[in-house]
């Protein structure tokens, strides 16, 4: 028995390993993995079983914890990122309402031709723009029928009232549906009203039967020298003009040229001695206040004064 030497618990008296035992880890090999405890509790030692079944559910809930960690962060990220596109989705909606009229497709070429016009016209205002901007939308609006009115007046007035009115007739479907009248002291009312409705009942031009579709087709009238009209010829100007005008979809473009007034370098000024100035003129050749000062107002609603 003394003669016996000392051997380990993992070998045989002989030196040789024992069946049931590991082979020993290389100084500095870690495992990588968590492995689960044997199930025979008999395996281990008193104490050691509940020990490793402990450090196996321990590294076990850590996983998981790191693990749900991580999805929730993801989940979080997700949130968020949804959570901005909808507030940037909100803005963009809230700013696109206050843009333009016309900055929808159907509204972007005229709407271009608007934009060109001050680099010809340098004295023209950014009201003024806008003021052309929305009368483009009115006038190319399925849902307005109304006649829409502009009168321009100032240094190069005429030139502009010819080159808007071309411009706007681009839009027209009918190439008699543009109509440029020069005036002149000889027009009456009755003939005046002819000229007008000639242009107006585009069924006398083109193929069209179906008055529905007639009421749809845009109109353009540039009327120039209006101080050359004389009463009563500028009642057929409101006939047409006026919101119950026969004539639908319709654009008057009036121009008013006269070198006895003072053009002001302020708009509202200018349109102030604009109106006096036709007020006299038609109360000289035999109108009366009741009639003229609703046509000033309809002739006028949009007002444009080059300075």
């Amino acid at each position: 028995m003394n003669n016996l030497r000392q051997v380990g618990s993992n070998q045989t008296a002989s030196g040789s390993m024992r069946p049931d035992a590991k082979e020993p880890k290389k100084q500095g090999q870690e495992e990588q993995q968590i492995k689960s405890p044997d199930p025979n509790p008999e395996s281990y030692g008193p104490n050691n079983y509940q020990e490793t079944l402990n450090t196996f559910t321990s590294s076990r809930l850590s996983a998981l914890i790191s693990s749900s960690s991580a999805i929730n962060a993801q989940s979080l990220f997700v949130v968020l990122m949804l959570f901005s596109a909808v507030v940037i989705g909100g803005i963009t909606i809230l700013l696109g309402s206050n843009t333009r009229p016309l900055d929808e497709p159907e509204g972007t070429e005229l709407k271009s031709i608007v934009k060109q016009l001050p680099q010809n016209y340098p004295t023209l205002t950014d009201e003024n723009v806008d003021d052309l901007i929305t009368i483009g939308k009115m006038w190319q609006s399925k849902d307005r029928n109304k006649p829409l009115c502009l009168l321009v007046t100032g240094n190069n007035g005429r030139e502009f009232a010819i080159e808007l009115g071309e411009q706007l007739h681009r839009f027209t479907t009918s190439w008699r549906q543009f109509e440029m009248v020069e005036s002149t002291p000889e027009f009456t009312y009755e003939t005046l009203t002819d000229r007008l409705e000639q242009v107006g009942d585009i069924r006398l031009q083109t193929d069209f039967d179906d008055s529905d579709a007639v009421d749809t087709q845009l109109r353009v009238f540039t009327i120039l020298d209006i101080e050359r009209l004389k009463w009563d010829a500028h009642k057929a100007l409101h006939f047409f003009a006026d919101t119950s005008s026969p004539v639908k979809k319709s654009l008057f473009v009036f121009h008013l040229n006269s070198p006895s007034v003072v053009y002001s370098a302020e708009p509202e000024e200018c349109m102030n001695r604009i109106s006096e100035f036709l007020y006299d003129s038609w109360i000289e050749s035999g109108g009366n206040a009741d009639q003229i000062r609703p046509i000033l107002a309809r002739i006028k609603h949009y007002s444009i004064c080059l300075t």
